[in-house]
């Protein structure tokens, strides 16, 4: 075997300290997050799994460490064909679907898992704080990519959608935030709109 195929199947393949401008960066840009999910699917067995339950539930969900913790395949549906991707194991006020991005991951890793848990199945201790920290710091992602954490990929899950202009309060309400309010911490993260659109949102408003 190649020794960079064996070194994706080890997880350790680009492993290295993080690049100073990645180490405390709250998000990751798009690029990032393709790098990722390139990085991720071609690793070799349960790390495959494991890293594309992490992003996709992180990065397509939103979910919190926790909420990634307690899923299983079970909690996601498929409405048909087309439709989106539900998660049934999270109590929102509002339905929580994936992004369309992720829904053929999650469909793959949710029938996959059944009733098991969709990152780490096969744990020995369920209720380990660490259990996603000590995978990530035992599994890394090439140079030039940032370190995946839980919080990251929500945080770009959340910048995401106020990027795409959703209304706060519907935000704060699928990401399970107590109130819009909450969105402040990560205004400074949204990209600027530039002046071309922010004349046409003007234009195309309707009251």
């Amino acid at each position: 075997m190649p020794v960079q195929v064996r070194a994706a199947c080890k997880g350790w393949f680009g492993a290295g300290r993080p690049h100073g401008r990645h180490r405390y960066r709250e998000r990751c840009e798009s690029p990032e997050t393709a790098g990722l999910r390139f990085w991720a699917e071609r690793l070799c067995g349960q790390q495959r799994t494991d890293a594309l339950a992490l992003l996709a539930l992180g990065a397509g969900l939103g979910l919190t460490p926790r909420e990634i913790v307690i899923s299983r395949g079970r909690h996601l549906h498929h409405d048909g064909k087309g439709g989106p991707v539900r998660h049934s194991g999270i109590t929102r006020e509002l339905p929580l679907v994936a992004g369309s991005l992720w829904e053929e991951t999650l469909g793959e890793l949710a029938l996959n898992a059944g009733n098991l848990h969709l990152f780490r199945p096969h744990r020995t201790t369920p209720g380990k704080p660490n259990l996603i920290s000590s995978w990530t710091e035992r599994v890394r992602p090439g140079a030039g990519l940032p370190r995946l954490t839980a919080t990251r990929l929500r945080t770009t899950w959340i910048v995401s959608l106020m990027a795409t202009r959703v209304d706060h309060g519907v935000i704060a309400k699928v990401a399970g935030l107590k109130s819009a309010a909450s969105l402040a911490r990560y205004q400074h993260l949204v990209p600027q709109l530039d002046e071309e659109t922010v004349i046409r949102l003007q234009r195309d408003a309707r009251w």
